[in-house]
């Protein structure tokens, strides 16, 4: 279980730098688009991430196969979800499937999905006791990240992809170069491999957002929770002190009684000495 974690935040981490190395190269193709040695890291980064991709699922799959079947099941449940409409786009046609596969998947993923994993996990959490609970809890919410992520990655690149041709249009008139030859290759593509390249991007750059959001969640809680800790920490302190003065203040005048307890108690006796001489 701890190492399938382990796994899963390292996968989260590798995921999160290759989104930020995309948007950096991106960003340096406004100035090196021109240049050869750009172009060229541009398409050994791509290929690397390509190879990443399938490397990690496969060998992810293995062993959720074996260690963790719920989640192997998820995972195919969650590409076929993701394959389904593309299919559709493959094998009809593009104008009249438009509109029926957002409708799809708004009904089926939006609604039915969500209310599906809700039902199985309340199902299954009447069997789980004690910190099980709380793993089931993060299984429940995680899946319905995926399936959600999924959802709107996919119905926005339906949206989308209506719009990129104008937008396109208007990058093409800054002339950048190695923009242009991407923008160019891609315009040549069937519909259904333009929809998944955009879906891909869109899925990975909102995971990666869903990682930086939880992670920013846990770091702002934990600093909480410190807060929380250093004023109980104060507070005790203080009660502390407190105890401390007074035990120190009873402890004095437990003193000063047994000062006056001995005085008295000398007098006593020396009173009792002066009778007993009398009656001599």
């Amino acid at each position: 279980m701890l190492q399938n974690k382990s796994n899963i935040e390292q996968t989260n981490k590798h995921l999160m730098y290759m989104v930020g190395i995309f948007f950096v190269f991106l960003i340096l193709g406004i100035w090196l688009s021109t240049c050869l040695w750009y172009q060229i890291i541009m398409t050994v980064y791509f290929l690397i991430i390509f190879i990443f991709i399938i490397i990690i699922g496969i060998s992810n799959m293995k062993k959720l196969k074996d260690k963790a079947p719920f989640e192997f099941f998820s995972n195919l449940l969650a590409i076929a979800l993701t394959i389904f409409p593309l299919s559709l786009v493959v094998f009809g046609k593009n104008d009249n499937l438009s509109d029926s596969v957002k409708t799809f998947y708004a009904i089926a993923v939006g609604i039915g999905v969500n209310y599906v994993i809700d039902s199985i996990f309340k199902f299954v959490e009447s069997e789980v006791v004690g910190d099980k609970k709380k793993l089931l809890t993060k299984k429940a919410a995680f899946n319905k990240i995926l399936f959600n992520i999924i959802y709107i990655s996919e119905y926005i690149s339906f949206i989308l992809i209506e719009y990129l041709p104008v937008w396109f249009d208007n990058v093409k008139q800054y002339h950048i170069g190695f923009i242009n030859t991407i923008i160019e290759l891609f315009c040549q593509l069937d519909y259904w491999l333009k929809l998944l390249i955009v879906t891909v991007i869109i899925l990975v750059t909102l995971m990666a957002i869903v990682i930086i959001v939880m992670e920013s969640i846990k770091k702002e809680v934990n600093n909480e929770m410190e807060n929380d800790m250093d004023t109980l920490r104060e507070k005790l302190s203080n009660e502390l002190n407190r105890v401390s003065e007074i035990r120190t203040l009873l402890k004095n005048m437990n003193t000063d009684i047994d000062v006056h307890l001995e005085k008295i108690e000398h007098k006593l006796n020396v009173g009792i000495n002066k009778l007993n001489k009398i009656d001599k």
